[in-house]
């Protein structure tokens, strides 16, 4: 019974695969790979229970469902460098809109509410633009992670300061929360200390 069950369901299954219908829609191309990956389990799982032509036609419908998924693949492949790189840009895109609209505030919160929000985000923009067309981006950036690794060198130390003084528990378990926090700070403090820019 399982000899003529499998190859008819397995038949129909790549019927509808090469269909056009179904190649060319977006949600059937999300779904390829996972449904390549279950169907070929399966092939491969249920191979040893199918004797004589089944078990060339199983193989030979593996053999095609494995060339479509990896046709996809492909297809895919070509794209994905471009999208990889247009979403880190976006990334970073976002979090410049988001440092500027905090820094406008910043401004505005420091002139004591003299300078509004929209004259901080056009003196931040000169700034930054002066600075890169000033220095070696590279440098800039290695400035930046400087300064990121050194506020985050102060967030440990805070950290450090109440696992040691605040806790409840003993000074021994107080310590050994503290440690891992304490080898981080380390660490920062060496990118603050020692960060060099690449080029």
């Amino acid at each position: 019974m399982i000899d003529l069950l499998l190859p008819e369901v397995a038949l129909m299954a790549a019927a509808v695969m090469f269909l056009p219908a179904m190649r060319h829609s977006r949600l059937w191309r999300a779904t390829v790979t996972p449904l390549a990956s279950i169907i070929g389990s399966g092939f491969l799982i249920s191979e040893p229970l199918l004797s004589g032509s089944d078990r060339v036609l199983s193989l030979t419908l593996l053999q095609r469902v494995a060339d479509l998924a990896l046709g996809l693949a492909a297809q895919v492949a070509a794209v994905l460098p471009g999208m990889l790189v247009l979403g880190a840009a976006m990334s970073q895109f976002s979090a410049a809109v988001a440092d500027t609209a905090g820094a406008g505030g910043l401004f505005h919160e420091i002139s004591s509410k003299h300078l509004r929000p929209r004259l901080g985000y056009c003196l931040l923009v000169v700034v930054a633009i002066a600075l890169i067309w000033a220095g070696d981006v590279f440098e800039i950036v290695a400035l930046a992670s400087r300064l990121f690794a050194f506020y985050y060198l102060l967030q440990c130390l805070v950290a450090l300061t109440v696992c040691v003084l605040r806790g409840r528990q003993t000074l021994g378990s107080r310590l050994a929360r503290a440690l891992p926090i304490a080898l981080l700070a380390v660490v920062l403090a060496g990118v603050v200390l020692f960060a060099i820019p690449v080029g």
